[in-house]
């Protein structure tokens, strides 16, 4: 608890995104506005099927929606970036100010933390 007056701003001062990081999301973000636009009039409803079959019997629910044998979960179907899913300073930093405060709880973090957000504001 000693060091939290020196831990917390630190560990704020490095969640910060810097202004290249702020102008690479931005522009993404644009991007992403401009795709969704062009999209929107080409999506289409999906209807999704059960995945567990009530025939009476207590066996695991099958997979097999189509019945060609195969498993019709889409677990492939990830859209991650490999970015998004990399730890970094960034995160690492907000990850770790995260558990200070669900293990000293509000009262010894606060008064460390608001001065360091107030500054940043």
């Amino acid at each position: 608890e000693q060091l939290l007056p020196q831990l917390i701003p630190t560990l704020l001062n490095n969640m910060v995104y810097s202004q290249e990081q702020r102008i690479d999301l931005e522009a993404q973000n644009e991007l992403d506005m401009q795709e969704q636009g062009a999209n929107r009039d080409g999506m289409k409803p999906v209807f999704h099927k059960t995945k567990t079959k009530h025939d009476g019997s207590h066996h695991a629910p099958s997979h097999d929606i189509d019945g060609n044998g195969e498993d019709d979960d889409d677990d492939d179907g990830d859209d991650f970036d490999d970015e998004d899913n990399e730890w970094n300073l960034r995160k690492y930093a907000g990850a770790s100010l995260d558990s200070l405060a669900n293990l000293y709880g509000a009262e010894p973090i606060l008064p460390n933390l608001l001065p360091s957000l107030e500054h940043g504001l």
